[in-house]
């Protein structure tokens, strides 16, 4: 037990108090403030907010729709109107730290663009996990499919995530062919409600492959090594 709230609830949203940092993807409190400018004179420059001092009825309403909410952990802003996080630009979490460098770039991407266009997000989602999936498996064929490249690693992952690599296969092929009349997932991705939470489960998929199959080897391989059976099969034979 993690302690933390579900992933739909730890999301950015609107004036909350607590959610997923997406500067330091740290899930902690933030403090909200509405758009300020800088009153200078000679002497002192003060911030202060647009609605006082005189400023005029329609600049007030306009610095209403501004917001900015700072992180507690890393003190950096994100920035918001009406609502809706402007800056920075990405859904979903970082890159696994073990992702390799040539998949990395696009999962980057990936999160920048779902951000703006989850239809175009649900595509780059699926082509970072092609990639990624061809960096772990260098056997597999040329021109192989992305139901293909699942089944060749479906046996050496968990079934809930051989279960969403399905999914990222479904809904990227989906978000893709948009002469089609959208499948159940595709209408999900592009929802205001159920949207996000798809984008990030899929953008996170990548990750989690990194980490049953390159992470949790790599650990398992250092700690083995340190048993005494470990050193056994690595000790030079007398």
């Amino acid at each position: 037990m993690t302690g933390l709230p579900p992933l739909e609830e730890r999301r950015p949203q609107f004036r909350a108090s607590k959610f997923t940092c997406p500067h330091c993807q740290m899930y902690t409190p933030h403090e909200w403030s509405t758009l300020r400018r800088i009153k200078a004179s000679r002497t002192s420059r003060e911030s202060v907010p647009l609605e006082g001092d005189n400023t005029r009825m329609a600049v007030a309403s306009y610095a209403e729709a501004w917001w900015t909410s700072v992180c507690a952990s890393c003190e950096q802003p994100s920035v918001w109107r009406h609502e809706r996080m402007l800056y920075p630009l990405r859904l979903g979490g970082a890159a696994h730290e073990d992702m390799p460098t040539e998949v990395r770039e696009l999962f980057e991407e990936a999160t920048a663009v779902a951000a703006v266009s989850r239809r175009a997000g649900a595509a780059m989602a699926r082509t970072t996990l092609e990639r990624l999936i061809k960096v772990l498996d260098p056997s597999a064929p040329s021109g192989a499919t992305l139901a293909v490249l699942n089944d060749r690693l479906r046996p050496r992952i968990s079934a809930t995530l051989g279960q969403r690599l399905d999914i990222v296969r479904v809904a990227g092929n989906g978000a893709v062919h948009v002469d089609q009349a959208p499948g159940d997932l595709v209408v999900l991705a592009l929802d205001d409600a159920s949207g996000p939470q798809l984008l990030e489960l899929m953008l996170a998929t990548a990750n989690d492959l990194v980490d049953e199959l390159i992470s949790r080897p790599k650990l398992t391989s250092t700690l083995w090594d340190k048993t005494p059976a470990g050193r056994a099969s690595t000790s030079p034979a007398s």
